[in-house]
């Protein structure tokens, strides 16, 4: 056993090292550019964002609700279009067929909720985690992108499946 010990463990840890170099250097290849910042009509942009996913939602059943109020934030538009992507996407995933997806703005914030499984409690903590996905063909990389984004525009946010069974992406911006 030792020798098999000494003989291998050098070459795990030399394979650790490894992969670990490939993880620095390929997170460094999704690296978010900076945001540029000007006035950004949120429920225009989450409407858009909506009828982009409209068909994909319509052939899996999905019904999509839009409940928006007018509201001006400053953020870069390019950025906060892919967090509604991935909320949408995540939501759509979520259930699968035949659910609804609700987009609604609330003040300076906007909520994505959906009412599928829900998120389990086990992986509720390491979600935004890079390259934790509990899904099978996930990549783990879509809310890592959302913490990303939403971070460097200085917005709270948060994502949990709540009492009522929905699963919400609450963000609100200063």
């Amino acid at each position: 056993f030792r020798s098999i010990v000494s003989d291998y463990l050098p070459l795990v840890a030399e394979r650790g090292e490894s992969l670990n170099d490939f993880m620095r250097r390929f997170a460094a290849v999704v690296r978010l550019p900076d945001p540029k910042f000007e006035t950004v009509d949120l429920a225009v942009l989450l409407k858009q964002q909506a009828a982009l996913a409209k068909s994909v939602c319509k052939v899996a059943g999905i019904q999509l609700q839009l409940s928006l109020k007018p509201a001006t934030i400053q953020g870069d538009p390019a950025l906060l279009q892919q967090v509604v992507i991935n909320a949408i996407a995540n939501a759509r995933e979520s259930i699968g067929e035949g659910g609804v997806i609700r987009i609604s703005s609330e003040g300076k914030g906007f909520v994505v909720a959906d009412n599928g499984p829900g998120i389990s409690s086990e992986f509720q903590n390491q979600i935004f985690t890079p390259f934790f996905s509990s899904k099978p063909t996930g990549q783990g990389i879509g809310l890592t992108v959302t913490r990303d984004v939403l971070e460097r525009h200085g917005a709270s946010y948060s994502l949990m499946t709540e009492a009522d069974g929905w699963t919400r992406l609450r963000v609100a911006f200063k």
